[in-house]
């Protein structure tokens, strides 16, 4: 005796479950994509404007095929904005635009942060804390769609 199993319809059940991994794929992209392009606009709002070079650094890079994106500001001094410094001596040529544009005393301004440092004035990671709910709400709705 011999039993006989056809089974029809492997090749599409294949294709499908194909389908359904690359709309999954692109939906996680596009949900990264958002929520990097949402701290990135955030990040741009609550940065300290003097020149708007802080300001105009503040971009977004993906990796790993979308799956993962870096927003960062690209000023050699983005740092200390973001996280202030302590009390130091800065180089007064380093501060003459600044307090030409501030109509300010070069000497003095460095004598303030010679006793006091710089305050911080963050904006990229509250521009994170911000967007961080939102992503996982947005990555949850995304992976529980059929």
């Amino acid at each position: 005796m011999s039993l006989r199993v056809r089974i029809s319809g492997v090749q599409e059940a294949v294709a499908k479950l194909k389908q359904y991994d690359v709309r999954k794929q692109q939906g996680v992209r596009r949900v990264v994509a958002e929520s990097a392009f949402n701290i990135e606009k955030t990040a741009k709002k609550r940065a300290p404007v003097d020149t708007g070079r802080l300001r105009s650094s503040i971009t977004s890079d993906f990796k790993n095929s979308g799956f993962s994106a870096e927003t960062k500001a690209a000023t050699f001094y983005a740092i200390y904005v973001e996280f202030g410094t302590s009390p130091h001596f800065p180089p007064v040529a380093a501060l003459r635009g600044w307090a030409k544009r501030h109509r300010a005393s070069e000497w003095a301004v460095a004598r303030g942060i010679a006793r006091r440092g710089t305050p911080a004035q963050p904006f990229l990671y509250p521009a994170f804390l911000q967007e961080k709910p939102r992503f996982i709400r947005n990555l949850r709705a995304e992976m529980s769609k059929l």
